[in-house]
């Protein structure tokens, strides 16, 4: 991929006939010091696209850290909600245990009452 890119940047100042300081660059030697300076000015622009993409994945990370810290917040908040929830649910699983076991009580009682008071009414009656 390197090597793609540094040949593109050859071809671009190669073709383009390049003059440095009012000097053209033939022979060996500047062919030399073109290829170096072609490969530094590459070096330049891919250290920024990295320096680009490094600052870009930071800030991704601190975007994600955050909305992590959030959903962790959350997640204890709906822990403890659930815990309430559970407990007053308990609580009135009790009571309503309660209520009902009365009412049987009470309602035995009247049912008791009902029996001896139609016992008394047909021995009344006879």
């Amino acid at each position: 991929m390197l090597h793609g890119q540094y040949e593109l940047l050859s071809e671009a100042v190669w073709g383009s006939g390049l003059m440095m300081g009012g000097w053209s660059l033939g022979g060996v030697g500047g062919r030399c010091c073109l290829g170096v300076t072609i490969f530094c000015l590459w070096l330049s622009i891919r250290h920024c696209h990295l320096l680009s993409e490094s600052n870009h994945l930071q800030h991704k990370v601190r975007m994600l850290w955050k909305e992590n810290r959030q959903l962790l917040e959350e997640q204890i908040a709906l822990e403890e909600c659930s815990k309430e929830s559970k407990r007053l649910c308990k609580e009135g699983s009790l009571k309503t245990n309660d209520l009902c076991t009365k009412q049987q009580q009470v309602g035995c009682i009247n049912h008791e009452e009902q029996v001896a008071v139609m016992s008394n009414l047909k021995h009344s009656q006879a």
